[in-house]
């Protein structure tokens, strides 16, 4: 979800309302002094997505509404909420739909849905069920001038989900939640959907690896077949403009029996090759069989050994334990790979047979194309044109079946890769759910170790020289440096570890997940506590961050001012109000 523009709604004539602020592709700026409005507008931005902002009295005096567009999947929809103390928001969408909204839980379900968020089942704190909220998220992606910088996740209220800021991680990411109200129901859903994606991965492996031994189309590729139908329409053209005609058609069929030869080259090397596998295939699973049968003697000679009284005298003897279930594990792994080369052994046999059939069929067009330049030589060079056309049009159209062939093999392709990833991400949500021990996905373990790097840079970029680089994440993804947390921390070191961490968090956040929520919101950091030099660093490097993945960085200063580049905006205060003595960025 990306941010177009925001518009605040004066309430009567004498209210305070805005243009529409367009937002900037990459850095957005509101740059005044202080108590000329900036932070109104950017809790309006939270608030318009459900947000629990309180505002100044003068804010629900003055001002009606506030609408908030943005943008999903390229269409946009149109956020409206009334300052109120009541929740009353309106969604305008794409279609013209009008949606609203009085309750959070609602608003929340709908937004999740159209941002591609799971909507999971949670436990309270009292071990009750429920349900995310939006402004449970939210505090990721937007630090509260107040409340935002004194924590690494500081929810309004009270944290009313068990291990909440893990959980709210865990939704942006598209990670298995850490407790499902239903764990169980869960668990069985969760393997059925592994049992299931497995069948398909194996359904679509079969389709592929099939197309793939049918195919006549060789080593090729879509680029080179396109190429090579290209190559002969242009010389038809030629041959139909010709004036030495005989010449022409000899010239033609003499590049295609070149052609042709280059095939039949490309197809015995990789016959050679693939009788060779065969054969190595066939001397591997012989040596694997000697070793099964190996394996098979050592057990027997283990029983006869355990039988005797005098070697293990004692029930329950574990003298050959280790033994024994050494020789199951082998005896398993052997199989499997005995199974493994009879599959490999029956897709080389199949891809074999396809590239003889194909051999026949080339070496039977280059004895014909033979044939027919024979008879160019001696013809008086109008039928010889005239086959040459035929031939280059037979060729064109056999070109253009294997051009199918690819495309056909490129999208099944595709989708067994496709279906390999959703089942992996299946198998990473059933080991989360699966009793005893806790496992701990792939995708997590990945994205903890990717946090804690990138947490060491955000904080060398903003000079935090007085805090351990020795970065350690507990409670899922808070993070300790140097066994120190974070309320340990004290000053305007808090405040830059602060920072640090959450563009090292919105960093991951936006990399392994390309929906959601793709925007920063920073409300004006306490800039006594940070150096102009330091923060300048820090805005220049979400400057690049923005730029390398399409995200949106909207921050409020008052001091410093950042240099705007390409795709950066500055929001000014434009309202000149005597009452205020400044200019503000509401007015009449």
């Amino acid at each position: 979800m990306k941010l177009d523009s925001l518009k605040v709604y004066a309430r009567g004539s004498n209210g305070w309302g805005s243009s529409e602020l367009t937002f900037a592709k990459s850095i957005t700026q509101l740059y005044g002094p202080n108590g000329s409005g900036k932070t109104p507008l950017v809790q309006s931005i939270a608030f318009c997505l459900g947000y629990p902002c309180e505002f100044r009295d003068d804010i629900y005096v003055h001002c009606e509404s506030v609408e908030l567009t943005v943008s999903l999947n390229g269409k946009k929809y149109k956020l409206k909420r009334q300052y109120s103390r009541e929740f009353d928001i309106q969604v305008l969408e794409p279609t013209g739909t009008k949606q609203r909204f009085f309750k959070e839980g609602d608003y929340s379900r709908y937004l999740f849905e159209i941002f591609g968020y799971e909507f999971p089942h949670l436990v309270t704190n009292s071990n009750t069920h429920t349900h995310p909220y939006l402004s449970t998220i939210l505090p990721i992606f937007y630090l509260d001038q107040d409340i935002g910088y004194t924590d690494f996740y500081k929810s309004p209220g009270s944290n009313f989900i068990r291990d909440q800021f893990s959980e709210a991680v865990r939704i942006c990411v598209n990670l298995p939640s850490k407790n499902s109200f239903d764990k169980k129901k869960s668990a069985i859903d969760a393997k059925k959907a592994v049992e299931r994606l497995d069948n398909k991965v194996h359904r679509l492996k079969g389709l592929y690896e099939d197309a793939l031994n049918e195919s006549e189309s060789g080593k090729l590729n879509i680029v080179e077949v396109d190429n090579q139908i290209n190559s002969l329409k242009a010389k038809i053209e030629e041959l139909k403009s010709s004036k030495n005609l005989t010449l022409d058609a000899t010239d033609n069929i003499d590049r295609l029996l070149s052609s042709k030869m280059k095939q039949v080259r490309l197809l015995k090397e990789e016959l050679d090759l693939l009788e060779s596998k065969c054969a190595s295939i066939s001397t591997i699973r012989s040596e694997i069989e000697v070793e099964i049968n190996t394996l098979s003697l050592n057990e027997e000679a283990r029983r006869v050994f355990k039988s005797f009284a005098d070697i293990c005298s004692v029930d329950g003897c574990g003298l050959f334990l280790g033994s024994s279930e050494s020789y199951g594990k082998n005896l398993l792994y052997l199989k499997d790979q005995i199974k493994d080369l009879e599959i490999s052994s029956v897709s080389s046999e199949k891809r074999i047979e396809a590239i003889k059939v194909e051999l026949e069929t080339h070496l039977d067009d280059i004895e014909t194309l033979n044939k027919e330049r024979e008879n160019a030589v001696d013809d008086d060079g109008v039928s010889a044109l005239v086959e040459s056309i035929h031939i280059s049009l037979s060729e064109i159209v056999s070109l253009e079946i294997k051009k199918r062939e690819l495309e056909n093999i490129s999208v099944l392709e595709e989708k067994y890769m496709a279906a390999e990833r959703e089942r992996d991400i299946a198998i990473s949500k059933q080991e989360s759910l699966s009793s005893g021990i806790n496992k701990s996905s792939i995708e997590l373990i990945r994205f903890q170790s990717n946090l804690k790097s990138s947490i060491s840079n955000w904080k060398n970029v903003i000079n935090t020289k007085n805090v351990s680089d020795n970065i350690d994440l507990y409670d899922g993804f808070k993070a300790s440096f140097g066994g120190e947390k974070l309320n340990q921390i004290k000053g305007s070191t808090k405040l830059i570890v602060v920072l640090a961490y959450h563009a090292a968090l919105f960093e991951q956040i936006v990399k392994s997940n390309p929906m959601g929520i793709r925007f920063l919101i920073l409300d004006t950091p306490r800039q006594h506590d940070i150096s102009a030099e330091d923060l300048d660093q820090f805005i220049k490097a979400l400057k690049v961050l923005a730029d390398e993945n399409n995200v949106q960085v909207v921050f409020s200063t008052t001091e410093y001012k950042y240099e705007s580049g390409n795709g950066d905006k500055d929001w000014l205060p434009s309202y000149d109000d005597e009452s205020f003595g400044q200019t503000m960025y509401l007015g009449k």
